[in-house]
């Protein structure tokens, strides 16, 4: 299991391929903050976004490591 996860709006899922063999990112693709939650705790979790996005106090709490990349 590795321990950076990649997470892409729908927008930028084209990218996925390319980044996961430079970079071997675990890739998970979203629609919206609640689907984060599917993300295992603990490790570094890089979202992209194309939009500022809103993300509740309580799920930045739950993701102390997450890069936010808009």
């Amino acid at each position: 299991m590795n321990n950076i996860i990649l997470i892409i709006s729908g927008i930028y899922s084209n990218i996925n391929l390319s980044l996961s063999k430079q970079y071997h990112f675990e890739f998970y693709t979203i629609k919206n903050t609640s689907e984060i939650n599917k993300v295992c705790n603990g490790r570094v979790i890089v979202l992209i976004v194309r939009y500022p996005i809103c993300l509740d106090e309580s799920v930045i709490r739950s993701f102390p490591n997450l890069l936010l990349i808009c």
